[in-house]
């Protein structure tokens, strides 16, 4: 993916100071796709902050840009598609295999498992922030205003969730109401309803992944230069548009995916910067499986071998260990057993964050959880401590994860993203990694197991980084 030369300041982080001003008004960073956004606001400690608008404005661009050309992606066991935008974004689709409800088979091994498109955009949810809705105190309300609030009201009592057509004109009468005092109070009550942001894990590691449905004619056959995917569409004996393209697994007219006649959902997930302009450094996990049908990985069958890795760089300085350690914690949650390698900017050296890719094993099992994935935890014993506060907070009822991660997941395009079972799951899974830290804190101390990563020296403790 090549930038404009013209750009190219601006990804070296050029400061607000030196900004060039177009014709408009507008400084060139403003004019620029969300896409290119997202990537100059990759730093050393997250893929992109908290409040960054570029990334909803992202999301929305993965299900409304036209797509202007399809290739199937080189490598990798499963198909997996590489579609380019109207506005040169481009984006890994990875089309629908299973339903919501469907299971990993028993008999299945961890590396033959499927990868899921709802697993991918779940992934991206719970490892970022939620935006809930609140109510707020001590403001004069008018007539009307009371009459849109009933509205809205009734609406979430009804449905369980905001209409947004109501909300937002109980929004503009408020506003308009305070400018032009338009109507009269009537006394001191309950405001509108506004949103407040509430943190799942918070950690930002995740790029950007939204739900589509495709038209498999139209938005992939039509516009593909892919002559071997080309050659992989049929029409199915039910009249409906299957493709299976070329991969080393499920790859074949029996694993063909079918369209509803030519609809497929798939998840899309934004592109880092091109290797030419953000080079990346592929790590080998120190607790990947051996990816054998018999042999056992050396953490398998060695109770102490996070001692060994910590005397190895880069887990013998700095906070790469405490990386691994959130990166288990996400991956328990999910149910993913299918994490061999992880990626790093090289530009930021060691002491960056692991990017959290490629996540489409997880959410495979609902009534099963793979207590194996903890392993790094539990043999390391040790734990970020903004991580096991976030924890904690997740464990409350009025903070339960399953809640907010539903609630996330419903701005999907394709919502519901997952099972109801799969969110009950990751509470069990939540409980049990909390119980993995009160062990370890049991046996070694809390300071010993807990790494504190807050920086106190000023009024507001921030995440030191």
């Amino acid at each position: 993916m090549q930038h404009p030369s013209g750009r190219r300041r601006e990804l070296r982080g050029q400061n607000e100071d030196n900004e060039e001003f177009l014709p408009t008004g507008e400084t060139s960073i403003d004019s620029y796709p969300n896409w290119l956004k997202f990537h100059i606001g990759i730093n050393r400690y997250e893929l992109y902050s908290r409040h960054n608008p570029a990334i909803e404005a992202l999301l929305q661009d993965l299900v409304s840009q036209k797509i202007t050309s399809v290739a199937m992606k080189s490598g990798g066991t499963q198909l997996k598609l590489i579609m380019t935008f109207q506005n040169y974004g481009q984006a890994l689709f990875k089309p629908m295999k299973q339903t919501r409800e469907q299971e990993t088979p028993p008999d299945f091994f961890y590396f033959s498992d499927y990868e899921r498109h709802n697993a991918e955009i779940a992934a991206f949810h719970l490892d970022r922030q939620v935006k809930r809705i609140r109510i707020e105190r001590k403001v004069e309300y008018c007539e009307k205003f009371v009459h849109l609030a009933s509205l809205a009201l009734n609406s979430f009592s009804k449905r369980g969730k905001w209409n947004k057509g109501v909300v937002n004109d109980l929004r503009r009468q408020w506003s308009l109401g305070q400018r032009k005092a338009l109507y009269p109070p009537l006394s001191m009550g309950r405001s509108l309803v506004s949103g407040r942001f509430f943190r799942i894990l918070d950690f930002r590691r995740v790029p950007p992944v939204a739900g589509r449905l495709v038209n498999m004619t139209r938005e992939i056959r039509d516009v593909t230069r892919d002559k071997k995917l080309w050659r992989t569409f049929f029409i199915s004996p039910a009249n409906n548009i299957c493709f299976y393209g070329e991969c080393s697994y499920y790859c074949s007219t029996e694993h063909a995916l079918c369209g509803k006649p030519d609809q497929i959902e798939g998840s899309l997930a934004a592109f880092l910067p091109d290797l030419s302009l953000a080079k990346r450094k592929t790590w080998r996990n120190p607790w990947r499986r051996s990816y054998h049908k018999r042999k056992k990985a050396e953490w398998e069958v060695d109770p102490d071998y996070c001692e060994e890795v910590k005397q190895t760089p880069p887990y013998d300085s700095g906070t790469r260990i405490l990386d691994i350690m959130d990166m288990t914690v996400f991956d328990f949650l999910m149910g993913n057993m299918d994490r061999h390698h992880y990626e790093t900017f090289e530009k930021f050296g060691n002491e960056t964050f692991i990017i959290h890719l490629d996540n489409g094993r997880g959410f495979g099992k609902y009534s099963h959880d793979e207590l194996s994935i903890l392993v790094p935890l539990n043999q390391c014993c040790r734990i970020r401590k903004s991580t096991y506060l976030r924890l904690q907070l997740l464990a409350k009822e009025e903070y339960k994860l399953s809640l907010l991660m539903k609630e996330s997941l419903l701005k999907d395009k394709i919502a519901p993203i997952l099972y109801q079972p799969h969110l009950e799951a990751m509470d069990r899974r939540l409980r049990i990694v909390l119980r993995a830290v009160g062990d370890c804190i049991e046996k070694d101390g809390y300071d010993n197991v807990v790494e504190n990563d807050f920086n106190t020296d000023v009024n507001t403790v921030t995440t030191e980084r």
